[in-house]
C-alpha cells in the first residue's frame, strides 16, 4: 500500500482448499463436489501445506469461505476435520464465515460485525511492513 512517500503492506494469502478433491464436469452452477482421496491420503499432504505456509509467512488464520450448499458443505467440513486431527489445530484458528449467506444483496455490514470480532485478535498479534 502506497500512500504519499510511505509503504505499508500485509500479507493475504487466496487459496483453494489443501485436500484431494474434484469437481467434475463445468456446468454452471453445479456444487458437486468428490473427494478424490480418502482421509489419511490428504493427511501427509494437508500437514505440508501447513507447515509450508507457517515457515514462509508466520502464524495463519483460515477464514472459511465456504457456504453450506451441496458439495461446499462437505468440503468445508472435510477442511475442518483435517485441521482438528492435525499438528497445527492448537495454532491455526479457523473462522467459517459462509460468504454469500453473510453478505447477500451487498450487504458488507456483516464483514464488520461478524467476521471482524473473530479475526482481531490474530490481526491485532499479527505484524505489518511500514517503510516511512
Amino acid at each position: 500500500i502506497f500512500l504519499d512517500d510511505c509503504v505499508s503492506s500485509f500479507i493475504q494469502i487466496r487459496g483453494s482448499v489443501p485436500l484431494f478433491w474434484e469437481q467434475p464436469g463445468l456446468q454452471v452452477g453445479s456444487h458437486r463436489v468428490r473427494m478424490s482421496r480418502g482421509f489419511e491420503a490428504n493427511a501427509p499432504a494437508f500437514d505440508r501445506h501447513f507447515r509450508t505456509l507457517k515457515r514462509l509467512y508466520g502464524n495463519q488464520v483460515v477464514v472459511n469461505l465456504l457456504g453450506g450448499k451441496e458439495g461446499e458443505n462437505m468440503l468445508s467440513k472435510a477442511f475442518q476435520s483435517h485441521l482438528k486431527a492435525s499438528e497445527h489445530v492448537s495454532d491455526v484458528l479457523m473462522v467459517n464465515f459462509d460468504y454469500h449467506q453473510m453478505v447477500k444483496g451487498g450487504k458488507a455490514d456483516k464483514l464488520h460485525s461478524v467476521l471482524k470480532p473473530k479475526v482481531q485478535q490474530f490481526l491485532l498479534a499479527s505484524g505489518f511492513f511500514y517503510s516511512d
